[in-house]
């Protein structure tokens, strides 16, 4: 039998014969596709889909697995499933149970928050302090936040060393002093730290190399982070890191990173801060960067 001379077939819904489709750009249908057709149309195919709810797919379902219907599961504040898939099942229970997929909380701030702390062996003050916010949303708007403190030397402060806060928005740091730095004694709050205006510029590839300049009246920052480890994401509800907000961040933590002013390397060296162990689980690096950082007041 030729091709162009199979039989013509009988619509399995209304009985009616149907032939081989002849499509507008004049193309015959395939014998494959003729032999394989049940219906003469799309009417009849839908009549007959109708007609057999068992056929079709089920519908996804979007809602997470829970082992207890009583005692939902909660997420643990590291997410583990990037490096580790079985290691999210290790819940920690003082946790709460599973967020909503939209927060219901006010976002406060998004932005990166790079921080780069030194200090020399067998010292416990830090010789060099920098908190650097960048920030993308705030209700005070855009821009850079640089809290530097810096004794250059190692050899106790003095006037030639660098203590202050660099900004391209005052508007916003005045904000970040007052609202988003949570901690009553934290250093960025001092009331005598001049605040200057400065320009900033960001080079590099984090989780390579990551440099941020800072140039402020004749004066050079040169804040580099270098030798990354595998990336953190942390989901923080309220209650983690602080009492009325959630937090979501990737860190970033650099096994090196120094600091330059004005081509002048500052002592000091990257160290492990215990501070983390209480919500990660470890101690992270000294020089870190949180990147895509959401704080939500809840």
């Amino acid at each position: 039998m030729k091709k162009r001379d199979l039989e013509a077939k009988s619509c399995e819904v209304c009985g009616k014969p149907f032939e081989r489709k002849r499509f507008p750009s004049g193309r015959l249908e395939t014998p494959a596709a003729f032999l394989k057709r049940r219906f003469c149309g799309m009417v009849c195919y839908a009549t007959w889909y109708r007609d057999h709810p068992d056929i079709r797919p089920q519908k996804p379902t979007w809602e997470a697995p829970q082992a207890d219907a009583q005692k939902p599961e909660a997420r643990p504040i590291v997410n583990h499933f990037a490096s580790r898939p079985n290691a999210g099942r290790n819940l920690d229970a003082r946790k709460p149970g599973p967020r909503p997929i939209v927060n219901p909380g006010t976002v406060a701030w998004a932005g990166d928050h790079l921080l780069l702390y030194l200090k020399m062996p067998d010292v416990e003050q830090e010789t060099t302090l920098i908190s650097f916010y960048h920030t993308v949303y705030s209700p005070a708007g855009n821009g850079n936040t640089a809290l530097v403190l810096c004794d250059r030397d190692g050899d106790g402060w003095s006037p030639d060393d660098l203590r202050a806060i660099y900004t391209d928005n005052e508007g916003l740091t005045a904000w970040v002093r007052e609202t988003l730095v949570r901690k009553p004694d934290h250093p960025i709050r001092q009331t005598d730290l001049p605040v200057l205006s400065a320009t900033f510029e960001a080079q590099g590839h984090i989780g390579r190399q990551w440099t941020e300049i800072l140039r402020a009246a004749g004066m050079e920052i040169r804040m580099s982070w270098w030798n990354f480890e595998t990336p953190i994401y942390v989901e923080g509800p309220r209650g983690s890191f602080g009492p009325d907000y959630d937090i979501f961040s990737l860190l970033c933590p650099s096994r090196a990173a120094t600091v330059k002013i004005n081509g002048r390397k500052a002592v000091g060296s990257p160290y492990p801060r215990e501070i983390w162990r209480a919500t990660t689980g470890r101690a992270l690096s000294s020089t870190l960067i949180a990147v895509a950082e959401v704080l939500i007041d809840c």
